[in-house]
């Protein structure tokens, strides 16, 4: 299934008229939490989710003697536009020693390096080809959900690396896929559906506390394994949810390679904790 089809699916094409008027701002999204180190966030939109990102990083770019350090979307967006330039020049020139350590970059950036960084650089030359050959099975623009045979590695780390390759592919992490499974169950509850269609299916990466809050995991939504596969599965497909969603209201505002970054930070930033969202009348 390709993106065309999956869109004219008729869960996906009534869960995405659902969406829309919380894209649209015409219906209320409320949700807050404080995080563990005593940091608040509130919203009562998922525009206004997106106005409250922040993730604090500090790392430093390869070849650079100086730290970049940042926390809000236009900091975070400056360094990810540089990464991802070079991740795909160093892609374009089968450059696998410059792949990696741009690669190394996005995953310190990320904070998900414990198990990411040795695995990457125990791979020979080839083997980090491969893993850049992968991102023609993940591009959402000519991905097939059967033809996802092949991919190394994915995870919550290498989805971040994919993302800045690929023009239109959702960084898939237990923050972003907790919030798009809730809203996807919402929409089930409204619609009175008792089962979720499988176009929707999709699987949440694996549950752990952030800030000693818990994550209260959506009913009906499977968690992933290590199949690299089946978390391509859902990753492309909340790329085709989140990408389609960003069309309308003040997320079509921004340019085209900013509108899925955007409305996955809104995600990012209600899936600290699921506890107490509520989508408005």
């Amino acid at each position: 299934m390709r993106r065309a089809e999956y869109l004219a699916e008729p869960a996906v094409a009534d869960f995405l008229n659902w969406i829309r008027p919380l894209v649209e701002g015409r219906r209320a999204l409320v949700h807050a939490w404080i995080g563990g180190r005593g940091e608040a966030f509130g919203c009562t939109s998922l525009f206004e989710a997106f106005g409250q990102y922040q993730w604090p990083f500090r790392i430093t770019l390869p070849g650079h003697y100086s730290e970049t350090v940042g926390r809000s979307f236009a900091e975070t967006e400056f360094v990810l536009g540089q990464l991802s330039i070079e991740l795909q020049r160093a892609a374009a020139d089968r450059n696998s020693e410059r792949f990696t350590d741009y690669a190394i970059a996005v995953l310190k950036w990320g904070g998900v390096t414990k198990a990411n960084v040795p695995w990457l650089t125990s791979r020979s030359s080839r083997e980090v080809l491969d893993v850049i050959d992968a991102a023609d099975l993940l591009d959402p623009e000519k991905a097939d959900l059967a033809q996802l045979a092949g991919i190394p590695r994915l995870n919550s780390g290498f989805t971040k690396i994919y993302a800045l390759m690929l023009r239109g592919s959702v960084i898939y992490d237990s923050r972003v896929g907790a919030a798009l499974t809730y809203l996807i169950a919402q929409y089930m509850r409204e619609a009175a559906l008792t089962y979720t269609p499988t176009p929707l299916r999709l699987r949440l990466p694996t549950g752990y506390q952030r800030g000693g809050l818990p994550y209260r995991r959506v009913p009906g939504f499977t968690t992933l394994g290590s199949s690299p596969a089946a978390w391509a599965d859902s990753n492309i497909r909340a790329s085709w949810l989140l990408g389609e969603a960003a069309r309308h209201g003040e997320f079509s505002s921004f340019e085209p390679a900013q509108r899925l970054r955007a409305i996955e930070s809104a995600c990012f930033m209600l899936g600290y904790s699921l506890s107490g969202m509520s989508v408005g009348s």
